[in-house]
């Protein structure tokens, strides 16, 4: 019995692994297309997408903030800029909701940036101040140190 209690956690940290592995590939597949244009980083951003909403089928409290996350990255490479904006703001809505702090940070910290794409400065600031408080809060100070340097004007 305890044999196969051991399997079944470790079963599900190799899913957990499989899962985080999913989403920051999306997410950094998906700013490598846009940095790159290269196929192989898009064709990862939707199959990473693909799988997210798989897993968001079986735990939506744990993965819809998520595939929100990745849904806002994915409207940004179609450049349809209203459906990201709205989709930003439901992963981050989504995250704080179902109390994770540090992804909620994460959207806020990606919202900004893709504000910043725009030229919209002042709307990505407000969402590189509010990615700071929530790494601050979740405990992560230098994750916060480095968006105040990175992002934020004193």
């Amino acid at each position: 019995d305890q044999c196969k209690s051991t399997n079944l956690a470790f079963s599900g940290v190799r899913t957990t692994i499989t899962i985080n592995e999913t989403f920051y590939c999306g997410l950094a597949s998906a700013t490598l297309f846009m940095k790159t244009r290269k196929k192989k980083f898009e064709s990862l951003a939707y199959s990473s997408i693909k799988k997210m909403k798989k897993f968001a089928e079986d735990n939506s409290w744990n993965f819809s903030h998520k595939v929100k996350l990745l849904d806002a990255e994915i409207f940004v490479l179609k450049q349809d800029i209203d459906m990201a904006k709205k989709t930003y703001n439901e992963a981050i809505e989504l995250a704080g909701k179902h109390r994770f702090i540090h992804e909620q940070a994460l959207a806020c910290e990606r919202a900004g940036t893709f504000h910043s794409m725009l030229g919209n400065h002042i709307t990505a600031d407000e969402y590189f101040r509010r990615s700071h408080e929530l790494y601050l809060k979740w405990g992560a100070k230098c994750k916060a140190d480095d968006v105040r340097k990175k992002f934020l004007t004193e």
